[in-house]
């Protein structure tokens, strides 16, 4: 998806979205918890991981899209999501976004491009991180 087609789908769903502040520390929802909506970030820097304090995890800002394939496929939020860096967040709850799907196909297909892109880099980190544990793994063998 080109920048400017990024563009336009965080300004669509930036229009219909609930606007507010979050201090840093803010969880906005938790691994595990129901998905009851998707938050787009507006400003600030927000955390996602396992919700387990070790350091590790994906760090988003401004444009970032959060909870959106399991708000869409009404399962449980698979990380946490947590507020490093005060923020402005708009919140689009599940049957707003079903609304907000039915009237405009653009928007699906704007959605479905998305997560098709979102897919094919979780593969690529996946079989990297395969290749490093193989390598590990034959570096014990020897050692």
């Amino acid at each position: 998806m080109d920048a400017q087609a990024v563009f336009n789908l965080m300004s669509v769903l930036g229009h219909d979205a609930r606007k507010s502040n979050r201090p840093q520390s803010s969880v906005l929802f938790q691994r595990g918890e129901n998905a009851f909506g998707i938050f787009l970030v507006l400003s600030g820097k927000v955390k996602l991981d396992l919700g387990v304090d070790n350091g590790h995890g994906y760090y988003y800002g401004r444009g970032a899209l959060l909870g959106l394939p399991e708000t869409l496929t009404k399962s449980h939020y698979n990380m946490t999501a947590t507020v490093i860096q005060d923020a402005e967040v708009g919140f689009i709850a599940s049957t707003d976004l079903r609304t907000l799907l039915n009237k405009s196909r653009a928007l699906c297909s704007q959605l479905l491009t998305l997560l098709n892109q979102r897919g094919e880099k979780t593969e690529k980190k996946a079989e990297m991180n395969n290749e490093v544990d193989a390598e590990f793994d034959a570096k014990e063998e020897y050692a």
